[in-house]
């Protein structure tokens, strides 16, 4: 029933990568930020384009029970996408509440890299609106933390502490965002051995 309904695809994100080709790593990597992935297992309904319907825990279950449970998540989707296609011929303040109701509960990185429009509509239609700067804060802290593993893979704190200052200067960090920048700054900062700073 599922191969019916779905194009099935299972990826994996394996802790240990020793056995992993570069080439699937950087697919992971990329697929991981697009997606704005936080945890595992993450099952993304999505539609023939890969613009992401809806997101979904593990199921566990009957292999019927879970095929439903994604068909009513594909239908749930496909339903969000109808209202939020209806919100963006609406003016003010109602185009952004609507907008922000239907893309509430996407990660903030799907929402850049697949709803940017609307999420540009949302501040345009009002600007008092703070979902879009939440949003735009979430998914760069998002890009921070993935861009620090290399640099701390290598040791390199003081290119770590270069990329935090950077990213958090550039999106303008307020707010929990600028606490979670703070706090890694002093996680680097104490590696290094410099605990008084």
């Amino acid at each position: 029933q599922a191969e019916k309904d779905f194009v099935l695809v299972l990826l994996d994100f394996p802790r240990d990568k020793s056995k992993m080709t570069e080439q699937t790593i950087a697919q992971n990597d990329k697929l991981s930020t697009q997606y704005g992935i936080s945890s595992y297992p993450t099952v993304i309904v999505a539609d023939a384009q890969g613009k992401p319907l809806a997101y979904t825990a593990f199921f566990r279950g009957s292999i019927d029970e879970h095929v439903a449970s994604l068909v009513e998540a594909r239908d749930g989707g496909r339903k969000n996408l109808a209202g939020i296609k209806e919100a963006m011929a609406l003016a003010g303040e109602e185009k952004a509440a609507k907008l922000e109701a239907a893309l509430k509960d996407f990660p903030a990185g799907a929402i850049l890299n697949f709803f940017k429009a609307e999420l540009d509509a949302i501040a345009g239609a009002d600007p008092a609106n703070s979902f879009a700067k939440k949003i735009r804060n979430e998914a760069a802290f998002g890009a921070l933390e993935n861009s620090l593993g290399p640099a701390l893979e290598k040791f390199d704190f003081a290119g770590a502490l270069a990329t935090i200052k950077k990213v958090t200067e550039e999106n303008q960090f307020e707010g929990t965002s600028l606490q979670r920048a703070h706090f890694y700054e002093a996680i680097v900062t104490a590696s290094m051995g410099k605990v008084d700073e």
